[in-house]
């Protein structure tokens, strides 16, 4: 397909499975070298941080230190998460899984 966007994106290094949290860390180490460059982005450009986390179930437990925020926001990068729950948040409704409510 074609898209009338460029992306460029960054991995954390670290293995599927770890927290969060960890990945972010990670992240933050790999950019400390060139963060007057990320900062100087022109604001018309997205900068998003795109997180993925796979749950068992909606009753674990999700954290993100505060000062993650703080970082990002010195970025000026957006928040993106996308959660996915195997069992589709525990929830049910005459058999049917929660998007087909």
């Amino acid at each position: 397909m074609s898209y009338g966007f460029s992306m460029w994106s960054l991995g954390s290094g670290l293995e599927k499975g770890i927290p969060l949290d960890a990945h972010l860390t990670s992240l933050w180490r790999l950019i400390e070298g060139i963060k007057e460059q990320i900062i100087t982005i022109p604001v018309e450009m997205k900068l998003t941080l795109q997180c993925v986390a796979h749950f068992a179930g909606q009753k674990e437990a999700f954290a993100i230190s505060a000062g993650h925020f703080a970082t990002a926001a010195y970025y000026r990068l957006d928040w993106d998460f996308d959660f996915y729950f195997d069992d589709n948040f525990g929830c049910e409704v005459d058999g049917q899984p929660y998007w087909k409510w």
